[in-house]
């Protein structure tokens, strides 16, 4: 889904090519029409079930005059208006075009040629401030005067500034970096190593003058000094200076600006020591802070881990006291079923056939079948339902739980079910039984369960 702004006129003129029609609309609209251009909307639905929108610029009449290799409208708009040669358009998803990728992509090398001297000419805008305010107020009547100044620098200094990248210049943001290399490249003009017969010392000093001036250069106090590189800009400065006794234009400048630089710079070396005292300072009392913090936060998890222990300590004692209470009260309830069986049986032992041996050893009390190494005769199969009761030759041992004191379950009839899970109707307190009342039509199957008509024949093992 898409929305889309139309391209200004000067647009569509600069793409057919018609250089009166540009000229004519620049003359109606203004230098602000220059770098206007169209813009459209991708619209994008997101798996999340919302909606993502980019903005993308289109061309502009630079860009437009590229795209359709219209040299003249290129070189007219370069030459006399200045355009934004840094500006960036999008006519399709995913491909971003400036003037000159899309030179190079359009194979017009007379046109990329073109641009990359206006992309010079920029970067000299961004390096040397002053020049870059003088040209920004009145284009038009500076225009000569930023030719000469561009004009006047040597050929290796030109070099040298193209080789940093470009970038775009921002209302108060100039850059500093480059002037070092400039004046560099200026002491080795003096000393002759390079070029030295296309060297004009006159317009070095003019272009010299504009670049340092008093006012231009930063206090010492601001951030902008250390990002002008003040120790190499020196250094550059006073290598120019001594390379260059024969100029007094150039040295009268040097003699002017050097001493205040170089107490501007001392004057810096020394607040920087001061700031890193500051800062080493701080930074030791933030890591004592942040041992004591350190520390605290240890004693305060030793503290709470101890309680933790201990607390579980105390538990496991009463879980344990707990389950020596309900084992001494099965032991007695167990001996006491040893007992009657033993009385009943009168020491035989009651066989019902071997077991498979597929019981363990704790469930060999609840076994319907025999097993040699047990004081008790099989479980009956009947349980509670037996007819009988007391005088049964079976064991109707209970089956232990796991919470309930002896005086909660009976001493007599046991319980032998073979459920799913206790359902919470039952009042046999047998774990494995799978029985509830939820049914109103029900009848008392003999386990203690509340056991329902339709169900009985399916679960309950006494029926």
């Amino acid at each position: 889904m898409y929305g889309e702004k139309e391209d200004p006129p000067i647009v569509k003129l600069a793409a057919k090519g018609d250089l009166n029609g540009v000229k004519k609309c620049i003359d109606q609209q203004g230098d602000k029409c220059i770098d206007s251009c169209g813009t459209w909307t991708e619209t994008e639905w997101k798996c999340g079930g919302y909606e993502k929108s980019w903005d993308w610029n289109k061309d502009t009449a630079l860009l437009a005059a590229v795209r359709h290799k219209h040299f003249h409208i290129v070189k007219y708009l370069i030459d006399h208006h200045l355009p934004n040669p840094f500006h960036r358009s999008c006519l399709q998803e995913d491909k971003h075009d400036d003037v000159m990728s899309l030179a190079k992509e359009k194979d017009c090398i007379e046109i990329a040629e073109y641009i990359a001297n206006a992309l010079y000419d920029e970067s000299c805008r961004c390096r040397v401030p002053p020049l870059f305010d003088l040209i920004a107020h009145d284009i038009s009547k500076n225009q000569k005067l930023y030719s000469a100044a561009l004009n006047s620098l040597p050929e290796t200094v030109r070099n040298e500034l193209n080789n940093h990248k470009v970038k775009k210049v921002r209302t108060g943001d100039f850059e500093y970096y480059s002037l070092p290399s400039f004046y560099k490249k200026l002491g080795e003009m003096f000393m002759g190593q390079t070029n030295k017969e296309n060297y004009n010392p006159q317009k070095a000093a003019f272009w010299l003058s504009l670049s340092i001036k008093d006012e231009e250069i930063p206090d010492c106090a601001s951030y902008s000094f250390e990002s002008w590189r003040p120790e190499e800009t020196l250094k550059s400065l006073q290598q120019l200076r001594d390379a260059c006794p024969q100029n007094d234009e150039v040295v009268n400048i040097l003699s002017q600006v050097l001493p205040q630089l170089e107490t501007r710079y001392k004057m810096w070396c020394e607040s920087k020591e001061e700031i890193k005292a500051k800062e080493k300072k701080r930074d030791e009392e933030r890591r004592a802070k942040e041992e004591k913090e350190r520390a605290e936060r240890k004693a305060k998890e030793e503290k709470e881990r101890a309680e933790r222990k201990a607390k579980e300590e105390k538990e496991r004692a009463e879980k344990e006291k707990k389950q020596a209470t309900i084992d001494a009260d099965f032991k007695l309830i167990r001996d006491a079923e040893v007992r009657r069986c033993n009385a009943i049986n009168g020491g035989t032992k009651v066989i019902s056939g071997d077991c498979l041996n597929y019981c363990s050893r704790s469930s060999w009390d609840y076994c319907t079948y025999y097993h040699p190494g047990n004081d008790l005769p099989p479980h009956c199969m009947f349980g509670a339902s037996c007819r009988y009761k007391e005088s049964c030759r079976f064991n109707h041992l209970p089956r232990k739980p796991a919470s309930l004191s002896s005086s909660q379950y009976g001493t007599s009839h046991g319980i032998r079910h073979y459920g799913f899970g206790y359902k919470q109707n039952c009042t046999c307190n047998d774990n494995d039984c799978s029985y509830d009342d939820s049914d109103d039509d029900y009848r008392d199957c003999g386990y203690g369960c509340d056991e329902s008509d339709d169900e009985y024949d399916d679960y309950c093992y006494a029926y």
